[in-house]
């Protein structure tokens, strides 16, 4: 769900005690599992209208899209990473900037 892992979701619990206390917290993480529900289902309605809006040219309508966030994937995963032991990150003015000097 949302990209989250389990250590994450226990730190949202967990700063969500806090802030919430304990006699809130179930009722706050019920109502956000209710608007999420109510997001996904939104979600599935509206993909189901423009399918049967578009029909087949929903298809050339995310071709496009799709080839742009592989191409966006591709670029990603061939950047360094400041995680990665080894990796420089540039930090400063690029040496073409006229005002760098």
């Amino acid at each position: 769900m949302f990209g989250l892992g389990l250590d994450q979701v226990l730190v949202l619990l967990v700063v969500g005690f806090f802030v919430l206390g304990p006699e809130r917290l179930p009722h706050a993480a019920a109502s956000l599992a209710r608007a999420v529900r109510r997001l996904q289902r939104y979600c599935a309605d509206a993909e189901a209208r423009l399918g049967t809006e578009f029909g087949p040219g929903l298809e050339e309508l995310r071709r496009p899209l799709r080839e742009a966030a592989d191409v966006h994937a591709t670029v990603v995963s061939g950047l360094p990473s400041p995680a990665r032991p080894g990796s420089t990150v540039l930090v400063g003015r690029a040496s073409h900037d006229p005002e760098a000097t």
